[in-house]
């Protein structure tokens, strides 16, 4: 958390948003809170934590203090030049699940189509729409890894179709903070990714 520097423009792109009325910062980094004016805004509410408590869980904590009824969890290291908020949302369906963002393809215009495997979109979970009654809690083995994977593969097996959205421009710069989680984990990170790995295909395995 704070690591990139576009996070303070993020946050006031966000607030712009007429159709966003909530946005829930997860600060994982307390000691190195900038402070910014824009958290005084009266749409952003700071969920401070006494530690890093890493990614999964504070998706989880977001998604208990989400007020409204479709869920957006974006990365804050992502600038999205195109806005898909309303796209988004009119394409929304009564059996929809995840709806990701493909910040790879680029094309001139916004288009959506079903997703069945979600390792096809690179960084599919940097930026993830859904209703909020299709946010199932990511286990609490389930620390760093595979949180988008288990909301996508659990909303498959709700029998709910997953999306892409192609042509969202954006100034995603891949890894920048990936690259400090794995610092900060340290050389014990390709162990945690095989300990996850083998917990989440365990857990949708039993699930399926």
């Amino acid at each position: 958390m704070w690591t990139p520097p576009t996070t303070k423009i993020l946050l006031y792109r966000l607030c712009q948003e007429k159709l966003i009325t909530q946005i829930i910062v997860i600060d994982n980094d307390k000691n190195n809170n900038p402070n910014y004016d824009i958290l005084n805004h009266q749409k952003i509410q700071v969920e401070t934590q006494t530690k890093n408590i890493f990614v999964n869980p504070a998706w989880n904590i977001g998604a208990q203090k989400c007020k409204n009824d479709i869920l957006c969890i974006m990365n804050d290291d992502v600038i999205l030049f195109d806005n898909p908020f309303e796209f988004v949302i009119k394409n929304m369906k009564y059996n929809t699940g995840v709806i990701g963002l493909n910040l790879q393809k680029d094309q001139p215009y916004l288009s959506i189509e079903p997703l069945e495997n979600m390792k096809s979109v690179l960084a599919f979970g940097c930026v993830m729409f859904m209703k909020i009654q299709n946010f199932f809690p990511i286990p609490d083995s389930l620390r760093v890894f595979y949180g988008d994977n288990y909301l996508f593969d659990k909303n498959k097996l709700q029998g709910n179709i997953n999306y892409v959205v192609n042509g969202v421009r954006n100034n995603k710069v891949f890894g920048l903070t990936s690259d400090t989680l794995y610092k900060l984990i340290g050389v014990h990170a390709h162990d945690m990714i095989k300990y996850e790995d083998l917990i989440y295909n365990n857990i949708i395995k039993y699930q399926s």
